[in-house]
């Protein structure tokens, strides 16, 4: 069965694709109206709202900017990133324009719906005036054959979410459990090339990272962790004052994703600001490990995209840790679709540049820490990339190269001239991002954000003397050296270790041997840069206490991932030949399973009947213990 792809309606008819533009925003106006006569329809307003916000502004924009054939999976992030930048913007541009026109409200929700219908049909015209003669539609072609897998994958996020009702309700966590086997089935699967398309690979990444986070995301009826709740008391306050107050002095109300994202949610899709946070967040956040998957594929294969995609949703950080910071889930987001134009070399410099500075500029209202951290390695990855034009650079470069040829390809052997007139990261765009985050950050955040990072500057300068690779000043080390507290949690810790070596190792046959694969020297760049920056976690005092290991290798892990699966298949490959037949991916898949069942929690639960994951643990539900799952009575007080 052959039907229009959905997911490249930018390459549609103009009239057809305008069709459903209009008719989805009739539908939501439409039910808006229900909505005020009484007869609403539980949650239709909020699936329609929902669909209408996070992919229509973005789809126009693109059919703006005449960006074309640029398959599904770009098309569908690129239009997420942009809906989401839409959002947050109007919402600040609402905030800061309407009170100068005597709106003491200007971010009501009628307002909301009023301004957000209104740039649609802005953008609508705009898009017909400007891309009314491009066409060339894409179809997909659905087998009958196909459906089965297909009902299968879509089966597992609806296990996570009967689940979550199992031990919210009952306390019982035995589908959770089945779901975790039957995600490791399907990682077994397509290290085994049984039943699974390449195809269907990023289908399946998606719904089990969407699996993933909502078996704990849904978790309690209330909200849970720590970070969260700052994070939802600053929200709420822009939804019951109608109105941003940008002189606070917080880190947290500087951040658009929060004071304004959240907000225009819950307006347009009437949904609590409690269950924006618990389903909409994570459902954006899956997003990541899908466009961290293509721009892997792109420069290796299918198989070791889909593994290193395996290996970062497996980590605890991914869907526990990363669930109570909601601005940094969208700020990984926008990380992550920076990546895919750094290493788009066809798409138009100057619409690529367009792309750029408007996700990097969402990137800084969205979270600090982040910001910081690509900002270092942004800068990094300039001036190392610069150098590396220079003659006397070139020069050193191909003496060194002519001496080892037999042995090494040289880090920049096929870094020629046409690669560096085609290369991304340009000092406009550098200047553009130091400049926006200095004044974003100095002029909304009260000034707290620039104080933050100067203090844990000064903390580091001044202690990196005589702290340096002390595991009580450095928390990365002291991770390390810590005894685990019992057999499963020390073959847990060294399971994290091996995964180390393999990075470390991929990283170094990238540098042996460029050739090896299809990295961009600007990704590569970004990896070295990040992999000194888990380094600086390991070794450099209050480094990695700043904004906790946990979450600075979760960050890291977004450019290291796929040298952790070149690094491991190295080793099976070179130790188990003789009994994998020359397909080292069955034994990364099985490596991978076990690594996931330990960071799940699954095996501590299966085996000693306790475990620390609150999506597997009854007694965390149960217990009046320092946690951060709360009840009714401690929500009310």
């Amino acid at each position: 069965m052959e039907l229009s792809d959905p997911f490249q309606m930018n390459d549609w008819h103009i009239i057809p694709f305008l069709k459903v533009v209009i008719t989805l925003h009739l539908v939501f106006l439409g039910l808006i109206c229900l909505d005020i006569l009484g007869f609403s329809i539980p949650g239709i307003r909020q699936l329609i709202g929902f669909l209408y916000i996070i992919f229509i502004p973005g789809i126009l924009i693109l059919r703006i900017l005449r960006l074309h054939n640029l398959g599904p999976i770009e098309t569908l992030i690129y239009s997420v990133g942009l809906s989401i930048s839409v959002l947050m913007f109007t919402g600040f541009g609402m905030n800061m324009v309407y009170p100068l026109i005597g709106i003491s409200a200007p971010l009501s929700p009628t307002l909301i719906i009023i301004t957000i219908s209104g740039i649609v049909l802005i953008l609508s015209v705009l898009c017909y005036v400007r891309d009314e003669n491009f066409a060339f539609p894409h179809t997909i072609n659905v087998r009958k054959e196909d459906y089965p897998l297909i009902f299968g994958l879509v089966l597992i996020p609806c296990m996570s979410v009967l689940g979550t009702y199992l031990m919210n309700v009952y306390h019982n966590n035995i589908l959770l459990m089945i779901m975790i086997v039957v995600i490791a089935l399907v990682a077994l699967m397509i290290g085994f090339d049984r039943f699974i398309p390449a195809k269907f690979y990023p289908l399946a990444i998606f719904l089990l990272t969407l699996s993933l986070l909502l078996h704990t995301a849904l978790i309690s009826m209330n909200l849970w962790g720590w970070d969260i709740f700052s994070e939802y008391y600053l929200a709420n306050l822009v939804i019951e004052n109608s109105i941003w107050d940008s002189t606070i002095h917080s880190n947290v109300n500087a951040m658009l994703s929060i004071v304004s994202l959240v907000p225009f949610i819950s307006s347009i899709c009437a949904m609590s600001p409690v269950w924006v946070l618990k389903i909409i967040y994570p459902f954006l956040f899956s997003f990541v490990p899908l466009g961290l998957f293509r721009a892997v594929q792109k420069q290796t294969n299918e198989k070791i995209a889909f593994f290193a995609m395996f290996f970062f949703i497996s980590i605890f950080t991914f869907y526990n840790e990363m669930l109570a910071l909601a601005r940094q889930q969208i700020a990984e987001l926008f990380l992550v679709l920076t990546i895919l134009l750094m290493i788009d070399k066809t798409m138009d410099r100057r619409k690529n540049l367009c792309l750029l500075l408007i996700f990097g500029a969402s990137l800084i209202v969205s979270h600090y820490a982040v910001t910081w951290i690509y900002l270092f390695s942004l800068i990094a990855a300039w001036i190392l990339l610069l150098l590396m034009e220079k003659p006397r650079i070139q020069a050193f470069k191909e003496t060194i190269c002519s001496k080892f040829r037999r042995y090494v390809t040289c880090y920049q052997e096929n870094l020629n001239s046409v690669s560096m007139r085609l290369r991304t990261i340009t000092f406009p765009y550098v200047l553009f991002f130091v400049t926006f985050t200095l004044l974003w950050y100095i002029t909304f955040s009260g000034g707290s954000l620039i104080d933050s990072i100067i203090t844990i500057g000064e903390r580091i300068v001044t202690s990196i003397s005589e702290d340096f690779v002390n595991p009580e000043a450095a928390q990365g080390l002291g991770i390390i050296v810590k005894t685990a507290t019992s057999p499963l949690h020390t073959i847990s810790k060294y399971l994290h270790l091996t995964t180390i070596f393999f990075i470390v190792l991929g990283i170094l046959i990238l540098i042996i041997n460029r050739n090896k694969f299809r990295f961009e020297n600007e990704y590569f760049t970004f990896s070295l840069i990040n992999f000194t920056i888990c380094v600086a976690g390991v070794t450099v005092p209050f480094f990695a206490s700043a904004i906790n290991t946990s979450r600075l290798y979760h960050i890291t892990l977004i450019f290291l991932a796929p040298f952790c699966i070149i690094g491991g298949l190295m080793v099976f490959n070179s130790i188990l030949k003789p009994f994998l037949k020359g397909n080292s991916y069955k034994a990364i898949s099985i490596f991978f399973i076990i690594f996931l069942f330990f960071n799940s929690g699954f095996f501590d639960k299966l085996l000693t009947n306790e475990s620390n994951s609150i999506a597997l643990e009854p007694a965390i539900l149960e217990s009046t213990t320092d946690y951060p799952i709360f009840d009714e009575r401690e929500i009310s007080g």
